[in-house]
């Protein structure tokens, strides 16, 4: 499956079209597959790295020396190996607000893309790649840990419903959720920072990603990225969606330390 391999597979027409991405890039980028599918791969990347990745994508771009003359046929029948790639590239990433490009470890190889009824005569090729976050092993653990889970509030940010993901992460069950407070369970030192960014919500309608910390069944605390929006009914605030991502102490860490009161929106869903 997907989640063993750590990473997420695409598929990369030749000429610069995502033609194809599990679902599960979501977890690693923040895109919904939907919202990528058929977009140009190079609005995707960083623009410092476009020139590469077009090298790559080119078919012949790894032939050695001696083989320069081969054709695309002979190369495809061959033993492959030149259609091969293993590259790096940073993507844009709506997750990481850090930078907002991702590292990922681009494996793979060139192949025909089929099923495609062209005109032209030459089946159109596509780069079929697993792709993995780049770095320090203990972000690479980062994305089976990453359970992107959302819940229902009302306005005044009480619970309504909470997703079996977010149940499990937190440890609580129904009942035990059922009249929780919108702030029972955040931190101490967190509060006036979730307080400001709920009157922001409120005011325009949606919250940017805050990072701050929620306690768990067990007493312990973890570290949440989140982003709000408010759905309406009869063009009134109805309830409030919260998109949630859990982090890791480091990264939670990091925010705090780069915490402002800056609620802009950038949304996780």
């Amino acid at each position: 499956s997907c989640k063993a391999l750590n990473g997420f597979l695409v598929i990369l027409a030749c000429e610069g079209e995502v033609f194809f991405a599990t679902h599960n890039i979501e977890s690693y980028l923040g895109f919904h597959q939907s919202d990528i599918v058929h977009q140009s791969v190079y609005e995707l990347v960083h623009s410092e790295d476009r020139e590469e990745l077009q090298r790559q994508l080119m078919w012949n771009s790894h032939l050695p020396p001696d083989q320069s003359q081969l054709t695309l046929q002979e190369a495809l029948h061959g033993d492959q190996v030149a259609l091969e790639r293993n590259f790096t590239v940073r993507f844009r990433c709506l997750l990481d607000n850090t930078s907002g490009f991702l590292r990922l470890d681009v494996r793979g190889k060139i192949k025909i893309l089929h099923g495609q009824n062209r005109k032209t005569e030459e089946a159109p090729l596509a780069l079929f790649a697993v792709c993995t976050p780049f770095g320090p092993p203990s972000l690479l653990e980062l994305p089976q840990k990453e359970v992107m889970y959302k819940s229902k509030h009302k306005l005044d940010l009480s619970l309504v419903s909470m997703d079996q993901k977010g149940k499990m992460l937190l440890g609580y069950s129904d009942l035990e959720l059922v009249n929780k407070g919108g702030y029972d369970l955040v931190h101490y030192d967190d509060l006036a920072y979730v307080a400001s960014a709920h009157q922001e919500l409120l005011k325009t309608g949606a919250s940017g990603m805050i990072a701050y910390r929620l306690q768990t069944r067990d007493g312990s605390w973890q570290w949440l990225q989140t982003s709000s929006r408010l759905v309406y009914k009869n063009s009134k605030p109805d309830f409030i969606i919260c998109t949630h991502r859990p982090l890791m102490e480091e990264e939670g860490r990091d925010l705090l330390g780069k915490r402002t009161m800056d609620f802009k929106v950038t949304y996780l869903d």
